[in-house]
């Protein structure tokens, strides 16, 4: 039995080592590939099994996105025509509601109308009789009035007049002597003389002492017994004259007061006869002036009743003019109400339309993008399902082949440690030091040559034996 110090004993149990490692190896690599062989065919499974759901759950969603697209029109067509019906119905409450507004509105214009016109007409009726009433009062004031003042100034009148008359006997007196005194002073030319004169010679005065003369002459004649001849005549004619003419003097003398009496009686005749024109003219003025007044006042009756029967014409022409013009503003306003709400209900309509036909189209749209969309992530699913199981399956083939180089240089490195304990044996047994050396040496590289360059444990074991 060799030593196992000897170079023979360390090189079999390195080459014992070295079958040992390889042996193992060989256990190792065909562990990794049936496990390598059993993981690819689980992840072949499971891509399968995933490409046959996703196959499925594509098919089932392609199916309820298709469905429900397919129900979506119908849903918008119905909803559609559910509100054109809703907008029809609106617009025709609305605009019977409008109508029924209007009408009533005239009802109540019409029967304001017909109240306000009688008793606007009973008013003017009631004051324009209140002024007929008042007219009549008033006539009936005034001529009350009248008579009084014309009693008043009746009386007047008469005692005026009276007075008036009570200087007629002063004036015609006095005016009498004032005419016979301008008749003496020869105013009234020969025939006022001869007035005068005779009037004077008429006087009882002039003749009895005419007579009371020509008897002292004819005494005195008898006395000295001379008869009554013809100077006796002359002398009493001389005598008379010359008598008449120192009389007549007195009497124009005493003629001249009838002046200033005619002018005090005319005087006072003519102060009531003012007094009674003056009397006569302010009953006249107050009578006139009261004839005004009732004439203003009656005028001013017949112009407020003028005013009364204007007022209340206008009135009621305002009245029937409001009337009219707000029947006419409700037959306005309704026709604006009734346009406007079939206005709102044709655009409420074409809305809706066009609301509908952009709805399909936009869900025409959504259904091509939805169903691209599913189809795009169907394919990113498989794609992504076919990409993990290529890259898991190269990563178990990569991390197989890891495996079995990993083991492999393990195997090398036993071999390759157990080449060099045996080879150091050698040495430390081999008589020969360079011979030993070198022979080791040589061993030791063929041994590292052959397991880095080969790869094969024949290979190692053949130049371990040489």
């Amino acid at each position: 039995m060799a030593s196992p110090f000897s170079g023979r004993a360390g090189r079999l149990a390195g080459m014992w080592a070295a079958g040992q490692a390889t042996k193992g190896l060989g256990d190792i690599i065909s562990t990794l590939r049936e496990g390598e062989q059993g993981a690819g065919g689980y992840l072949t499974g499971a891509y399968e099994t995933g490409l046959g759901e996703m196959e499925g759950g594509y098919g089932s969603m392609l199916q309820a996105l298709q469905q429900s697209y397919q129900n979506a029109p119908a849903e918008l067509t119905r909803g559609r025509d559910s509100a054109l019906a809703a907008s029809a119905g609106g617009f025709t409450g609305g605009e019977r509601a409008a109508y029924e507004g209007q009408d009533r509105g005239i009802t109540s214009l019409l029967d304001a109308q017909r109240q306000a016109i009688p008793e606007l007409r009973g008013g003017r009726d009631a004051a324009l009789g209140y002024g007929a009433e008042a007219m009549d009062q008033t006539r009936g004031n005034y001529a009350e009035a009248l008579a009084r003042m014309r009693a008043g100034y009746g009386g007047a009148e008469g005692t005026l007049r009276e007075a008036v008359g009570a200087w007629d006997p002063l004036v015609k007196a006095n005016m009498a002597g004032f005419d016979m005194y301008g008749n003496a002073l020869g105013l009234g030319g020969q025939a006022g003389h001869d007035a005068a004169t005779g009037a004077f010679r008429a006087g009882p005065g002039y003749e009895w002492r005419v007579g009371e003369a020509t008897s002292a002459a004819q005494r005195a004649a008898n006395k000295t017994g001379q008869l009554m001849g013809g100077n006796v005549v002359d002398a009493t004619t001389k005598l008379g004259g010359h008598l008449a003419d120192q009389e007549y003097d007195e009497w124009v003398r005493n003629l001249s007061g009838f002046q200033s009496g005619a002018q005090g009686a005319v005087a006072g005749q003519t102060g009531a006869r003012t007094a009674l024109a003056g009397t006569q003219a302010q009953g006249g003025q107050a009578m006139a002036g009261l004839d005004t007044a009732e004439a203003a006042a009656i005028n001013q009756i017949l112009k407020n009743q003028g005013d009364i029967s204007q007022a209340a014409g206008r009135d009621i022409a305002n009245v029937d003019m409001t009337t009219g013009k707000g029947i006419s503003d409700l037959y306005s306003t309704t026709g604006g109400k009734v346009a406007d709400l079939r206005a709102k209900a044709g655009t409420d309509a074409a809305g809706l339309y066009a609301r509908t036909g952009s709805g399909l189209a936009d869900m025409a749209l959504n259904r091509g993008t939805a169903e691209a969309k599913l189809a795009g992530d169907y394919a990113s699913q498989i794609a992504g399902l076919a990409g993990q199981y290529g890259g898991t399956m190269a990563s178990l083939t990569a991390g197989t082949a890891g495996n079995v180089a990993s083991a492999q240089q393990t195997a090398n490195n036993q071999v390759i440690g157990a080449g060099t304990q045996g080879m150091l044996a050698g040495q430390q047994a081999a008589t020969n030091t360079w011979g030993a050396i070198m022979g080791g040496l040589g061993i030791g590289g063929n041994l590292l040559g052959a397991s880095l360059g080969a790869g094969s444990s024949n290979s190692l074991l053949s130049n371990l034996f040489k």
